[in-house]
């Protein structure tokens, strides 16, 4: 079994939960920049900026900054697109945009991909790594004004894709239809384990 320092290339606290909800150890860094461009379906999407956060973090600054620790260092690049009828509903600007993709999705099912991507940095080919893709199926109760309302002045909204928090407490309008629960929250534990797994670092827990 090889000895592994993964590094979340994340700025998601959700992420961060995950992770060591699950007991898998981890250091962030700070993730490379989202690609420019942007892929015509939402999972590959996904899947693109993912590749770029895990290959452009800069994984050395925090595994320099702990010599002592021992592994090889994998870098886990992260990204959540939440879609309907081929529309990417992101993160909201503010409130009236938040609003906007609430009501866009009341009352509709939705599906939400999330991509990871595992970068291995010392090893020799460019293209060394894995990734995978993970989607669930979400529903929306229709939202009246009152609900709404009431969920935009929580401001929970705030900092999702998709303007909303499955996991959150002031909402009681979605509703997980197919697929795993981290996935829409931002990030498939179990995927990590088994693509970590795959590459032969069995186990994940230790940095």
């Amino acid at each position: 079994m090889l000895s592994i320092r993964l590094l979340l290339a994340s700025t998601s606290p959700r992420r961060r939960e995950l992770l060591t909800r699950a007991g898998i150890t981890h250091r962030l860094v700070e993730p490379g920049h989202e690609p420019v461009g942007v892929a015509a379906d939402p999972a590959l999407l996904a899947a693109e900026r993912a590749a770029s956060k895990a290959r452009g973090a800069r994984w050395s600054v925090a595994f320099d900054a702990y010599p002592g620790e021992v592994g090889e260092p994998v870098v886990l690049g992260v990204d959540t697109v939440v879609a309907c009828d081929g529309f990417e509903f992101g993160k909201a600007a503010d409130r009236e945009a938040a609003q906007r993709s609430l009501r866009a999705l009341s009352g509709r099912e939705h599906r939400v991909h999330t991509a990871i991507h595992l970068f291995l940095p010392w090893r020799a080919a460019p293209g060394d790594g894995v990734a995978r893709i993970d989607t669930a199926v979400v529903r929306f109760d229709p939202l009246d004004e009152e609900r709404l309302g009431a969920y935009l002045d929580s401001g929970a909204w705030q900092g999702k894709a998709g303007a909303y928090g499955i996991q959150d407490p002031e909402q009681d309008f979605v509703h997980l239809v197919d697929g795993d629960l981290e996935t829409v929250i931002g990030l498939a534990t179990r995927s990590v384990r088994e693509l970590l797994e795959a590459l032969g670092f069995g186990g994940a827990s230790s940095r």
